[in-house]
């Protein structure tokens, strides 16, 4: 690896090096204090910039990180404008790369979790409070279902892409998932059942969100052409994301 110093633009970074792919996977989520401007920078801006830059130096391909998320979903007008702008983005990015040779390869991500994950995240969440033995944990009905993806697998769909992007046409678009579904219920369930918790489960105690997104799954299809697929089961990644987030709590709290 190497680090560049973006501080003099990133024209400069494109100019003095030969890049052949950029995988974009920078995301600002409006949490934690970003502002609406931290949004639109990150989500939007900056991966323009990227893509001109990217026509502008004959770079090969442009590779996405998007997400399954509903632009309707209920949300709260930060984390709505995450979506927006990603799929703002999206839309953009096609126009520009019309009638060029950069190849845009858009990773439409699933519920990705693993080790070092945001701890605001779904499954993080559950596990931080299992590990902390919550005595209770306030949940909707669990009905909705997700389509789980381990991190080490997400990474290896976008190395797939890069060795196989000579295959691709000038857009393509692969559903990083499984392909099936498992509802949030079980999900949980089997997230006590691996950590031991006694943490009481509270069914219903919370509303769904404005039109939750009942069921997603990735659409798989098209992932023949980078040959990929997921290789780690939901319960192999919850055992090395729980091993690793006890690790991280052993060594925190001494």
């Amino acid at each position: 690896l190497s680090f560049f110093e973006c501080g003099d633009g990133l024209k400069k970074c494109f100019a003095e090096n030969r890049i052949d792919f950029i995988i974009h996977t920078a995301t600002c989520y409006g949490r934690s204090g970003d502002s609406y401007v931290d949004v639109f920078a990150t989500n939007l801006v900056l991966p323009l910039e990227l893509v001109e830059l990217g026509l502008q130096y004959s770079v090969k391909a442009f590779i996405n990180a998007d997400t399954f998320f509903n632009i309707k979903l209920g949300l709260n007008s930060k984390e709505r404008s995450y979506i927006t702008t990603k799929k703002l983005f999206l839309k953009t990015a096609l126009e520009i790369v019309k009638g060029g040779s950069l190849k845009f390869i858009n990773m439409r991500i699933e519920q990705m979790y693993g080790p070092e994950d945001r701890e605001e995240k779904f499954v993080m969440s559950i596990l931080k409070s299992f590990l902390m033995k919550e005595p209770s944990l306030d949940l909707t009905r669990g009905e909705q279902k997700r389509d789980f993806v381990y991190v080490d697998d997400v990474a290896a769909a976008f190395i797939k892409a890069v060795e196989n992007y000579d295959a691709l046409k000038i857009f393509e678009e692969f559903g990083v998932g499984f392909g099936k579904s498992i509802t949030i219920k079980s999900a949980v369930l089997k997230i006590k059942e691996l950590t031991k918790s006694d943490t009481i489960l509270k069914w219903g105690a919370l509303p769904y969100r404005k039109n939750e997104i009942m069921d997603s799954k990735a659409a798989v299809k098209a992932n023949k052409k980078i040959g990929w697929e997921p290789k780690v089961s939901f319960d192999d990644g919850l055992r090395l994301t729980i091993k690793s987030l006890t690790k991280k709590y052993v060594r925190d709290n001494g």
